[in-house]
């Protein structure tokens, strides 16, 4: 039998095949074998230059790439001894001066080597635009972050004094009618601002995904009766009734996060006694099953104020926006409120809404999921007390009010007090003296809180288990992470609650606790 083969095509057929191919290819492309060099149409429009006037591998180097040396030719040689790699991204020169950045795809084998080159200048500069955007706005990020926490600490460390000692000053008896009339505007104008404050606050971390809800089991119809109850004085000075209804089956014990839905409530509660200056508030609480037959709540507070015209009620829950120019004015506010209402329900898989009538009143309605809970504790602390036995202290702060200011209300339920004015005295201090535990203010001169609690677990032993609680005007998430992470173990926000203070020291100060104290942890 005999095997005919067909004659291989000579090598000179082949080129001229393989250039026509490269001629009619939409991309720049360049063939070189021998170290003679061609290219296409598409490529002398990349580089500008006729194809004549780059016939070799030394001039292509020499005029793209300003290489009279043969460095740059002796380098691409010693890479194609070794294989050329998938893609080789680099800069040419123009025949006119432009730099344009080019992508290389090259292959090789008997008949030379083929590059495919495309032009990626727009396509990089789009890329380095990107990435100069994404660094202003993590920049711009940063910043409002550091605003916003610079902000927060001022206004927070003049109103602990403010608020404190108003508060101290209310518990005294001997203030006449005029005097204690007078007080009560300075508590109300001290606790607006503070209010104001925690808003942009929230609203911020809400923003940018930064809260997260707690689950724990309380009262329902203690929390609404003591959320109503901080704007009862409120009411009675505009002569406006505050009526609570609550259905009388609904159960009382529920699982979730309380602070956040009294948040809630004293918001919309809060806005219904400033825009009603005739007749009432009525906040009706009632219970239904939601569509896969979970416990679902709904709070509607309703006001005969002022009401809300038809053209604005869809944009009442959005950011500074209320319900036009007049109210801001009249009422002031910052228009974030019931904005944080709203991611706040949306946040507890709930739904917020309003019916309104202009000079009739509005009613703002949410319902939530509420868990059922059996184990609701129900006492009522009335008073300020410690219940950890005798309690040393070392609290470490050096702005003077505040100092006044704790050592009145611990030293006024019998906690020993000593008193430092930053943290290198702080660690020093411990040194001396045993302590059941320490408050540690973060912003000092000399050295801050957070370097004398690393300090101070650094000295190990009995050192490592000493209880140190921030008390700090810094409330943000991430500086609160990054108390814990320094090695202190609360952290308490100032302006100061008394109550939730104590409550605190108690706490760690005691010889036995149980394993978590969050909810000791104030929000901010």
């Amino acid at each position: 039998m005999t095997r005919t083969w067909e004659a291989a095509e000579p090598d000179a057929q082949v080129a001229e095949r393989l250039a026509r191919i490269i001629e009619l290819l939409p991309a720049g492309a360049v063939h070189v074998r021998a170290g003679v060099l061609s290219m296409n149409a598409a490529m002398e429009s990349v580089t500008g230059y006729a194809r004549a006037e780059l016939p070799t591998l030394e001039a292509w180097f020499e005029k793209l790439y300003s290489d009279s040396s043969g460095k740059l030719l002796a380098r691409y040689l010693d890479q194609r001894a070794q294989g050329f790699p998938a893609t080789v991204e680099g800069s040419i020169r123009r025949k006119d001066g432009e730099v344009r950045r080019i992508e290389f795809r090259a292959c090789n084998d008997s008949v030379g080597e083929i590059w495919v080159a495309n032009d990626i200048t727009e396509r990089d500069a789009m890329e380095r635009e990107l990435v100069a955007a994404k660094e202003r706005a993590e920049a711009g990020a940063r910043s409002k972050a550091e605003f916003l926490a610079n902000m927060s600490h001022e206004l927070r460390t003049p109103l602990t004094a403010i608020i404190g000692f108003a508060e101290l000053l209310a518990r005294e008896g001997a203030l006449g009618s005029q005097e204690r009339r007078w007080l009560g505007r300075i508590e109300d104008a001290s606790k607006a601002l503070h209010s104001i404050v925690n808003d942009v606050l929230d609203f911020s971390k809400l923003e940018e995904g930064a809260v997260e809800l707690e689950s724990a089991p309380f009262g329902l119809r203690k929390l609404v009766s003591d959320t109503a109850a901080l704007l009862a004085d409120q009411a009675q000075r505009k002569g406006i009734g505050l009526e609570i209804i609550i259905d009388d089956g609904l159960n009382d014990g529920r699982t979730a996060d309380a602070g956040r839905l009294r948040q809630i409530l004293l918001n919309l509660i809060s806005n219904a006694v400033k825009f009603t200056n005739h007749g009432q508030v009525t906040i009706r609480v009632s219970e239904d099953l939601g569509p896969r037959g979970e416990p679902l709540c709904r709070f509607a507070i309703s006001d005969t104020g002022i009401g809300i015209p038809a053209a604005a009620l869809d944009q009442v829950f959005q950011r500074f926006v209320q319900a036009d120019g007049s109210i801001s004015r009249e009422f002031g506010g910052t228009g974030l409120g019931l904005a944080i209402c709203r991611r706040l329900v949306e946040l507890m898989s709930g739904k917020i809404g309003v019916e309104s009538q202009i000079g009739s009143g509005s009613t703002f309605w949410f319902s939530v999921v509420l868990a059922h809970a059996t184990d609701v504790d129900q006492v009522v602390q009335e008073g300020l007390a410690i219940d950890a036995g005798p309690v040393r202290l070392l609290l470490v702060e050096d702005a003077e009010a505040n100092q006044e200011l704790v050592c009145t209300i611990l030293r006024s339920v019998g906690v020993e007090v000593d008193v430092v004015s930053n943290g290198a005295e702080a660690v020093e201090a411990v040194q001396i003296s045993a302590y059941d535990l320490v408050l540690m203010d973060v912003q000092m001169p000399v050295m801050g809180g957070v370097q004398a609690t690393r300090i101070i677990r650094s000295l190990g032993g009995e050192f490592a288990n000493l209880p140190i609680i921030a008390l700090s005007a810094n409330v943000l998430p991430a500086q609160v992470a990054d108390y814990h992470r320094a090695g202190m173990d609360a952290h308490l926000a100032k302006p100061i609650n008394p109550r939730e203070m104590l409550a605190t020291v108690s706490y760690w100060a005691a010889d036995e606790r149980e394993p978590s104290p969050a909810a000791l942890t104030q929000r901010s």
